[in-house]
């Protein structure tokens, strides 16, 4: 796959769940050590992809969270020369201009929706029915991602919540097949309950 490709992808998990300090040389992407083990190992594989250098998962001991971190001066390099900015993301947080092109569109939301997302069950009079959600921290990113998911053809809402971050929610099963047509997922935990949703 083309590399430019993967690095946007990439660009939405460091935004879903990453962290750059460019100052210090860390990164860090940081998800949970029971039911995103093998999310981690997708993770650490494109990093390898992309950028030639392997890292490892370090699962954190006072709490339920697994950490992809890397403190390798060419790592961080690379990563700030894709233009992200540096944490944290409140007020901040903003997809690089040159991956704001329709070819990279389905791989940036896929990234953050597989560390910031998810897909829960609604109860509508008695009828269980899927939403894909995503939270949106306050920042210029709020405004890009609604963009893109307009320009994709996602039907969805755009709701204020606490600090002025947003929740974007698709509901129904209709919006879920389009949304695991178009945009995808790696991570097992959101393929889970497309397949239990969808019957797939």
């Amino acid at each position: 796959m083309n590399k430019d490709i993967l690095k946007a992808e990439f660009i939405g998990i460091m935004l879903g769940d990453g962290y750059l300090n460019i100052k210090n040389n860390e990164l860090k992407i940081s998800l949970d050590k029971i039911k995103e083990v093998e999310y981690s190992k997708q993770v650490i594989k494109l990093i390898n992809n992309i950028f030639d250098i392997k890292v490892k998962a370090y699962p954190r001991k006072c709490d339920g969270t697994l950490d992809i971190r890397s403190r390798n001066r060419k790592l961080i390099k690379e990563v700030s020369e894709l233009g992200l900015k540096q944490s944290p993301k409140m007020c901040n947080a903003i997809i690089p201009k040159n991956f704001m092109n329709k070819k990279y569109y389905p791989h940036l939301v896929r990234g953050y929706f597989d560390t910031d997302g998810c897909i829960t069950a609604t109860n509508n009079n008695g009828i269980r029915y899927p939403r894909v959600e995503m939270k949106i921290c306050n920042s210029p990113m709020q405004k890009q991602y609604t963009k893109i998911l307009k320009e994709l053809g996602i039907n969805f809402g755009a709701y204020k919540i606490d600090n002025n971050a947003i929740r974007v929610q698709a509901n129904g099963f209709k919006e879920l097949k389009k949304w695991m047509k178009i945009i995808g997922s790696r991570n097992k935990k959101n393929i889970d309950k497309a397949i239990t949703f969808l019957k797939y």
